[in-house]
């Protein structure tokens, strides 16, 4: 995949390979030109409390201080976790990046941080105690996450949109709603549902969206209500900076979101569903991509009234049709460049009041907050 690596380690380097009641687990930590942030992600990586615990720090090739941050926090770590150090030489792109370190990955469990984000201290002995409460049936456990401010303040807590999902039945449902069932920063994966599948595509800075299918039709989603990450929700970071004022960023992100839905496409013939869904959830996945092929725009002139016009028809009435039509009305403002408008304000005011607790950043319609 990227066999230009550096790689090293240090930390507890004879770590087990823990037992049924304690397993081993892998708490990987993903950066890519966070050097604002970093420092904090890699110690809340350091301060979890279980073990054994395996920790990978890895670089995506940044341009800027991030890797020689970890660099120095790993040469002087002295804790009870092994932690290993990665870089690439080439930067991969968040999905590739993601089903790189999974093949370094020894642990049952792995667990997803990002590095403008910090891990709370019992983030993993709560995911792990999850999971083994479910005698490791759940394909991923999630939790509800702290929001952090620019001031770095905590603002309120963020619930995802489901609970747990459980059944067969209630599994099948949140795949036609196509929607994300969990805060994708909170995430922790059965080592298993990786290795059902191939590993994702390059090109994409999305990974959550064929990670929520592959979870759907692999087991269980079980969901923690305590807050075990905080969060920080900037317009950047939140997606609300997709938007055609950007061009290149803009294209970036929809190339991703195609990629994203042409990965699903190919999963469903290893998913295992009832051919009936398939066939159901390979219409919708095509019907989106060929709704994205229309999102692109021009890299050198503004989007006209036309290319406006047509966006609007395609993403209320052929590409967000699983969320509401308030949802739809907000992702469109954003789109257009008014995100901090006054009128995108009163939209997001209605969606939260139809929906407690749980910030419209975190993902409507095009959107996903980890896009």
């Amino acid at each position: 995949m990227d066999d230009q690596l550096t790689i090293s380690s240090c930390g507890d380097a004879s770590l087990t390979e823990g037992t049924q009641d304690r397993p081993l687990v892998t708490f990987a930590l993903f950066a890519y030109n966070q050097e604002k942030y970093i420092r904090e992600a890699v110690e809340g990586a350091f301060s979890q409390t279980y073990e054994p615990l395996e920790i990978i720090l890895s670089d995506d090739c940044s341009s800027d201080r991030t890797f020689e941050i970890m660099q120095e926090m790993a040469a002087a770590y002295s804790g009870p976790h092994r932690v290993d150090l990665r870089r690439g030489e080439i930067n991969l792109g968040t999905a590739q990046h993601l089903s790189a370190v999974v093949q370094m990955a020894r642990g049952e469990l792995f667990i997803v941080a990002a590095g403008d984000d910090i891990s709370l201290p019992p983030r993993t002995q709560a995911l792990v105690n999850a999971w083994l409460k479910y005698n490791k049936e759940p394909a991923c456990i999630h939790s509800y996450a702290l929001e952090l401010n620019y001031l770095e303040n905590v603002r309120n807590i963020i619930s995802p949109r489901s609970s747990n999902i459980y059944s067969k039945n209630e599994r099948e449902r949140w795949m036609k709603l196509d929607l994300l069932p969990f805060l994708s920063p909170t995430c922790a994966y059965s080592k298993n549902v990786f290795e059902r599948f191939e590993p994702l595509c390059g090109g994409s800075i999305i990974e959550d969206g064929p990670m929520a299918l592959r979870c759907l039709s692999t087991g269980p989603i079980i969901c923690i209500s305590d807050p075990l990450v905080a969060i920080r929700m900037s317009n950047s970071s939140s997606g609300r900076d997709n938007n055609i004022l950007n061009a290149g960023r803009w294209n970036c992100f929809i190339r991703s979101q195609i990629i994203t839905y042409t990965t699903k496409v190919q999963d469903l013939s290893g998913s295992g569903l009832p051919a009936q869904l398939r066939r159901l959830l390979d219409r919708k996945y095509r019907k989106k991509i060929r709704a994205l092929s229309g999102f692109i725009c021009s890299d050198t002139t503004s989007p006209g009234i036309l290319w406006t016009i047509r966006f609007i028809y395609l993403y209320v009435f052929h590409y967000a049709t699983d969320v509401k039509l308030t949802h739809r009305m907000a992702g469109v403002v954003q789109t257009l460049g008014y995100a901090n408008s006054p009128v995108y304000n009163f939209i997001v005011k209605i969606v939260r009041l139809s929906r407690k607790n749980h910030d419209v950043g975190s993902g409507i319609g095009l959107f996903p907050r980890n896009g």
